[in-house]
């Protein structure tokens, strides 16, 4: 009861005028194909839920963004070593996304796939599962909660639908609203990691 209770999903959501995020991806392994179509299905239900549709574009990385886009990079072995040395970021760390004028995440693929054969999930939910997280960051600036979807840490049970909260729900929607369609981010320059949980 107390897990339900803090992954309620933002039913009002639902009532409220339908509001639209676009979700600009490059798939910079050339393999994930498979993970990004159910990962597309997770992230259009976790977002329905809070009453947002999701427009999903995958697209080559020479294409350029639109203003009311974020984007999602899924990172090769090699970027991904590069990244994560220069930026310090810990192996335990699936992804990090930062605020504007970037509007960007980085997801580490190939540590998402083992996360996921250890914890016995399909690596296209737990990839979904990471770029919601990373997404609320970048579009509401949703801070991390001790559980459900904006949680610190991927936990395993993503056998029960892990949505945003109520307020969750509403900060999502007033962000992407703000300014006509534009996506208006607070400008924290700060990454968000998102890591396993127990590492």
């Amino acid at each position: 009861m107390v897990m339900a209770a803090a992954m309620v999903v933002c039913a009002s959501g639902q009532a409220a005028e339908p509001v639209t995020l676009g979700i600009r991806v490059v798939d910079y392994t050339q393999r994930a194909g498979e993970a990004l179509a159910t990962a597309e299905h997770h992230v259009a239900r976790v977002f329905g839920a809070a009453g947002i549709t999701i427009v999903w574009r995958e697209v080559p990385p020479t294409a350029a963004a639109a203003p009311d886009q974020v984007t999602v990079l899924i990172l090769s072995e090699a970027m991904i070593e590069a990244k994560t040395a220069k930026d310090g970021i810990a192996p335990s760390v699936l992804g990090t996304a930062v605020p504007p004028p970037t509007r960007r995440a980085w997801i580490f693929f190939r540590r998402i796939e083992d996360a996921a054969f250890q914890q016995d999930q399909s690596p296209g939910l737990v990839l979904g599962h990471v770029i919601v997280h990373e997404v609320a960051h970048m579009v509401a600036n949703i801070g991390h909660s001790e559980a459900g979807v904006m949680a610190a840490a991927f936990s395993p049970s993503l056998e029960t639908f892990q949505g945003f909260t109520s307020e969750q729900g509403r900060e999502l929607r007033a962000a992407v609203q703000t300014n006509g369609k534009s996506v208006v981010l607070d400008a924290r320059a700060r990454r968000r990691p998102f890591q396993l949980d127990g590492r």
